[in-house]
């Protein structure tokens, strides 16, 4: 939807108004800022959520490694 509303935003900057969640930008000044500014917020965008997606697959991979050395070290004791 975000790369969407800024193609649109790229094709004719003067629909800025029209799109759906970017009609702030319009106020940003000259078609120029306006494309600027959508393409900016769409980049910040896909890295907040790129952030956040390998934040949570690191927090994944340690849930799955201590369950592992738990478990081993549970089974480990039990054999001793």
């Amino acid at each position: 939807m975000a790369v969407f509303a800024l193609v649109q935003i790229v094709s004719d900057p003067s629909q800025g108004a029209r799109v759906p969640g970017a009609a702030f930008l319009a106020g940003w000044g000259r078609d120029r800022g306006t494309v600027i500014a959508a393409a900016v917020i769409v980049g910040l965008f896909y890295i907040f959520k790129n952030v956040v997606l390998a934040v949570l697959v690191a927090l994944q991979h340690r849930v799955i490694n201590d369950s592992i050395v738990s478990s081993h070290c549970s089974s480990a004791e039990r054999s001793l």
